[in-house]
């Protein structure tokens, strides 16, 4: 049988402490991207992984403009919110008499 005092103690690493400063939060959110570029950066050239896998960001953010500005991908994202939402206001027209009845 345990203690309260060792009970206490098994759980003083879960206890709510002070908050993380906002300052803290926005570096390390930044640093982990900057570290996930920079690890996807260097495993390409060196050849941790296969170019025709997973090419590098370079080529990566060149085709996203390439499809974001010459192949009307924007409007197609357009076509497709617009069906999701109408989809849904017919199903909750549908739904909602149904489920008051």
């Amino acid at each position: 049988m345990q203690t309260p005092d060792a009970k206490s103690r098994s759980w003083r690493w879960f206890d709510y402490k002070k908050p993380i400063p906002v300052h803290w939060v926005i570096a390390l959110g930044i640093a982990a991207w900057v570290i996930f570029f920079a690890i996807w950066g260097l495993a390409v050239p060196m050849g941790w992984v296969t170019p025709l896998l997973v090419p590098p960001p370079q080529k990566v953010l060149v085709a996203l403009w390439m499809l974001l500005t010459e192949r009307g991908f924007l409007g197609d994202i357009g076509v497709s919110v617009y069906r999701v939402v109408l989809s849904f206001a017919v199903a909750s027209l549908v739904a909602v008499p149904l489920g008051i009845a």
